[in-house]
């Protein structure tokens, strides 16, 4: 019996880090590519030059603490929902700012390149640093569905 209460108690305590964990840091980061996404929509494809460019979007309200929360555009064609975290600094997610996405492509491993084959993370959960290739393979996506289809 004390050893089922040890493996409840220590399975508690792993799912609250994971959690933790969780809204700390994944969700920020999923709500940072949807913006960097509507960003890409409202530009013709192009990737934000500077956080300062990117926090002057209309869908990135600053907070009284200096913390930005994403809000989707109303006219967006992406996935309308953010989880509206606040996310008090974005330098932990390596955003690459001023990347010209027409540059990139894609090798045959499915990772992102640039013009000199060198692999690009395009931002990245801080935690994980190999999730910058599934973020960048997102994000490159989005770039091309905008490129193929006339701005509204």
């Amino acid at each position: 019996m004390l050893v089922v209460a040890a493996c409840l108690l220590t399975s508690a305590a792993v799912a609250f880090f994971l959690r933790t964990r969780f809204t700390q840091e994944l969700t920020p980061t999923q709500d940072l590519v949807l913006g960097l996404i509507y960003f890409m929509e409202q530009h013709d494809g192009r990737f934000p030059q500077s956080e300062a460019e990117f926090r002057a979007a209309d869908f990135v309200h600053e907070l009284d603490d200096g913390a930005i929360r994403i809000e989707a555009p109303p006219d967006t064609r992406f996935r309308k929902s953010t989880h509206g975290f606040p996310i008090a600094d974005l330098t932990p997610f390596d955003i690459q700012w001023g990347v010209d996405m027409a540059s990139l492509h894609v090798d045959e491993r499915g990772r992102v390149r640039d013009a000199d084959d060198r692999e690009v993370s395009l931002i990245r959960w801080p935690a994980s640093p190999n999730s910058g290739r599934t973020y960048s393979m997102v994000l490159l996506s989005a770039y091309r569905e905008i490129r193929a289809t006339p701005a509204p």
